[in-house]
């Protein structure tokens, strides 16, 4: 399996897992931004660099904030930053 497609995949997963959670118009017109690899990269790229720079966990709290209405606000927090560690991984590898 290419890059690529991993990327691809792993993608679609996390909007599949956040896609419950957007319940406002804008939260679910910013998922549908999120509609392919290249569309992210930049979110991908700022990721790695914050993550280099330490400061990717509050970038993560930011995001996650905006999910209030998120049963277990914590174990969504935490997998949002594995999909988001998952990605610079592989960005990075």
């Amino acid at each position: 399996m290419s890059r690529a497609v991993f990327l691809e995949e792993k993608l679609k997963n996390f909007r599949a897992y956040v896609a419950p959670h957007c319940d406002t118009k804008e939260k679910q017109q910013r998922l549908a931004d999120f509609a392919s690899v290249d569309a992210v990269m930049p979110y991908l790229l700022q990721a790695v660099a914050l993550r280099q720079a330490g400061t990717l966990e509050q970038a993560v709290e930011g995001f996650t904030a905006e999910f209030v209405n998120v049963p277990e606000p914590e174990a969504f927090k935490s997998k949002v930053r594995r999909y988001i560690d998952m990605f610079c991984d592989v960005l990075t590898s």
